[in-house]
């Protein structure tokens, strides 16, 4: 249950394998997510998590492995974040052979992207170009067809 809480605590924070969790960030949040829990019952499970490789303990914060990424979110599918970024050419009504600018993929990627196809994201686009979907442009992604 603890290690449960401790988990959503990086998904809180949309980490993902290999990115650190400041300490005053994690102790900001803690009795949001593990209310009754004591200081030292809440040390001895991160250290814990720590032996058991989900995380690794580091100068300036708590950093989530591959194991703890996988834990929280599961395996990364790309047909799940291929649709994640339809929805975004769906979003601003992109239609077949119009420009979705570089810039309002950003400004909505933090929205509507998990964390884990932000990670992949160009690994996604990639994928995306290959099956025809979009096509790379200076400024931003052609949509080629719908998805």
């Amino acid at each position: 249950m603890l290690r449960e809480q401790i988990l959503m605590i990086f998904r809180h924070f949309r980490k993902t394998g290999g990115e650190i969790l400041p300490d005053s960030s994690l102790s900001a949040v803690r009795h949001d997510f593990a209310k009754d829990v004591s200081l030292e019952d809440y040390t001895a499970e991160l250290h814990n998590m720590v032996n058991d490789g989900l995380i690794t303990d580091e100068k300036s914060g708590v950093c989530l492995t591959e194991k703890g990424e996988l834990a929280i979110y599961g395996a990364f599918n790309i047909n799940d974040s291929i649709e994640e970024i339809s929805k975004i050419f769906q979003y601003f009504k992109t239609v077949p052979n119009g420009l979705l600018p570089i810039g309002s993929l950003e400004a909505k990627k933090y929205d509507m992207l998990s964390p884990l196809t932000h990670k992949y994201l160009n690994k996604v686009l990639d994928e995306c170009v290959l099956r025809g979907y979009i096509e790379k442009a200076t400024n931003g992604l052609i949509l080629k067809k719908r998805f």
